[in-house]
């Protein structure tokens, strides 16, 4: 697994939403967003663009010396834009934007320029000066550039900045909203699921009438009221589609029998033909398989409940 990610949240990383007193989404609308799965509290902001234009810019520091911009702009402790901003932030704000004028390729000021107007409720500058900074190698930027596309414009598009944030940076935070196989190292669906989330169905329906009842196992887990370790309700409300997606599916497992004879025949002599090839399994192997596979897919669904978050990206595609 790659270093600084677990299943959940990383309980050591300082720019977590999980210790984050207060998220702010990264759309001008409110959007609500469940905190990671090991704090579970609901948190959101909505964030109006302002007109920050004709700040002063800070000329000294606290002990009334005369400092640079781009002094003002390094000493800002601001890192998670997630956090509530500091008494500074209209001063510190206008240092970084003239120190990132006077360089423009200072990945560190371009990225605390970001947080910072991020914070200022400026989310346009907030992205403009990530993506600057991702494009010039700051290991930070990227995840915030995803979570800006995901959450703020639900563009799945976020997920190759996210991507980039793990493979750049081992960023955890990151690794929560996508797929990540060493979270299912203990599965032997890893590859079904990953198929699953792409979207792979050329592979999932290679054998579409024994692959639908693990799928249907992973569906069956958002039945479930409570999932997660703080018994979170939102993965039922944003995740679970309906009954006719488990109707679907059930009509998989038999063959997707396009009249009556068919889902008849299916029905009796799956089984039989079932047998012939797991004859280890008995009269009733293809019961048992299903039941099986089905339960796969529970476990599942329950390792990425544990990874990630209701509304992350990860169950959307996987949905």
């Amino acid at each position: 697994m790659p270093h600084g990610i677990e299943n959940g949240c990383a309980a050591s990383e300082p720019e977590s939403r999980a210790t984050s007193p207060l998220r702010y989404t990264l759309a001008v609308m409110v959007v609500l967003v469940t905190a990671c799965a090991t704090d579970g509290d609901a948190r959101a902001r909505a964030l109006t663009p302002t007109d920050n234009a004709g700040l002063s810019v800070v000329v000294s520091d606290g002990d009334g010396q005369v400092v640079s911009a781009a002094e003002a702009c390094a000493a800002s402790e601001a890192s998670d834009p997630y956090e509530r901003p500091g008494d500074s932030l209209s001063v510190t704000l206008s240092a970084c934007r003239t120190a990132v004028a006077d360089a423009p390729e200072d990945t560190a000021a371009l990225y605390r320029l970001g947080v910072l107007a991020l914070q200022a409720h400026a989310p346009a500058e907030a992205l403009d000066a990530f993506r600057r900074a991702d494009s010039l190698g700051h290991c930070g930027a990227a995840y915030l550039v995803g979570d800006y596309l995901w959450y703020g414009e639900r563009d799945s598009h976020a997920e190759d900045y996210y991507r980039r944030a793990i493979d750049r940076c081992n960023d955890a935070r990151a690794a929560r909203e996508i797929f990540v196989r060493e979270v299912f190292t203990m599965s032997d669906h890893a590859d079904d699921f990953q198929a699953l989330v792409r979207s792979d169905l050329a592979r999932l329906n290679k054998d579409r009438f024994l692959t639908a009842s693990y799928v249907a196992g992973i569906y069956d887990a958002f039945q479930e009221q409570y999932l997660g370790p703080d018994f979170q309700p939102c993965w039922l409300a944003s995740n679970y589609l309906g009954s006719n997606v488990r109707l679907s599916l059930a009509a998989a497992e038999l063959g997707d029998a396009p009249n009556a004879l068919v889902s008849y025949a299916s029905e009796k002599l799956l089984p039989v033909a079932f047998q012939l090839i797991r004859p280890e399994l008995g009269s009733h192997g293809l019961e048992s398989y299903r039941a099986a596979q089905r339960q796969a897919g529970h476990a599942d669904a329950i390792r990425m409940v544990q990874h990630s978050r209701c509304d992350a990206l990860l169950p959307y595609q996987l949905m």
